[in-house]
């Protein structure tokens, strides 16, 4: 016994979808998905053109080597005074702290986040996936 799921396509049109049930019945990937391609936003899919990747914006200032870029918003920052076998750049940038193409750092003050508590939740939405390490500084 297989079931039908209804899926809605960006556009609001319904596709069927066959897919396993919790009775033990299976279906394979294609027979699943196999309506999606006659819906109508998979045809206006095909016709977005391929992004050139010389055209793309630079994913954001890198540091220069060996130097950690720091965002305009932490300038005045008491922490700022304890990092001095680096040398550190200002720069417009999501992250507090940029240490590298992969990591970075968000500066927290506890005494903020208890007045805040969602701001943390917000610049990590932020940050997104955008570093692979990603430190929390707390003070």
């Amino acid at each position: 016994m297989s079931c039908q799921n209804k899926a809605q396509t960006s556009g609001g049109e319904e596709i069927g979808a066959n897919s396993s049930s919790a009775t033990g019945s299976s279906c394979n990937f294609a027979s699943a998905f196999g309506a999606l391609k006659d819906s109508s936003a998979y045809a206006a899919a095909q016709n977005v053109p391929a992004a050139d990747p010389k055209n793309l914006p630079p994913p954001g200032r890198l540091p220069s080597k060996n130097s950690i870029i720091v965002s305009s918003r932490q300038r005045g920052n008491p922490l700022l005074k304890h990092i001095r076998n680096v040398p550190h750049e200002f720069g417009e940038i999501v992250a507090d702290y940029v240490m590298g193409t992969t990591t970075c750092a968000v500066f927290l003050s506890m005494r903020y986040h208890r007045l805040n508590p969602q701001y943390i939740h917000e610049r990590l939405k932020v940050l997104g996936q955008q570093y692979q390490l990603r430190v929390l500084l707390l003070q």
